[in-house]
């Protein structure tokens, strides 16, 4: 999604927060950066459908915290945060994998077509088989940073919402270890 885009779809969940319209606002979340985080949660977890398991927790935590929602980062940055600790509960408990459905259709709906619109991306082989070496919290810091382009700060952020390190400093010293060995396993 393109910045200009990206900042009207903002603007959108803004004006639809402050109506007071939560399902409006989760709705056009989903819409708008569901195929974006649905591809992260893909590409942490590899497995398709555990990834749409963890993407309809994620929307079911979107839509039952919005109201908590206080706007202290992007909308973009809290979707990545609920959706890399759903990731991380999911990771966590192999008993209890299976995700509990929306409590409407509508947003079970919007879920499936978000999910049966996107098809995963290929990268290069030997890159992906290197990626796939590098342990949960180091493919979630390559995949926000390479591949969704967020800001340190957001980073730092999602990251430190899950328990991991949220000192930007340290993420950007981790990221290029991260840089200088997938390079050797390409290589």
């Amino acid at each position: 999604m393109d910045p200009e885009a990206r900042e009207a779809l903002e603007a959108r969940i803004g004006e639809a927060l402050d109506a007071g319209r939560l399902a409006d606002a989760a709705h056009a979340t989903i819409e708008g950066y569901g195929p974006e985080i649905l591809g992260y949660l893909m590409a942490m977890q590899r497995d398709e459908s555990d990834a749409r398991d963890v993407f309809g927790q994620f929307s079911e935590d979107l839509w039952k915290s919005m109201a908590t929602f206080k706007r202290a980062s992007s909308m973009r940055t809290w979707s990545y945060k609920l959706a890399h600790s759903a990731f991380v509960r999911f990771a966590r408990d192999p008993y209890r994998r299976r995700g509990r459905r929306l409590e409407t259709a509508e947003y079970s709906q919007l879920v499936e077509r978000v999910t049966s619109q996107l098809s995963r991306e290929r990268v290069n082989a030997k890159l992906e088989a290197a990626r796939a070496e590098l342990g949960a919290d180091d493919q979630a810091l390559v995949i926000l940073r390479v591949d969704r382009k967020l800001a340190w700060n957001d980073i730092a952020d999602v990251m430190a919402a899950a328990g991991d390190a949220g000192d930007v400093a340290a993420l950007r010293k981790r990221f290029e270890r991260i840089k200088q060995r997938l390079k050797k396993l390409v290589a």
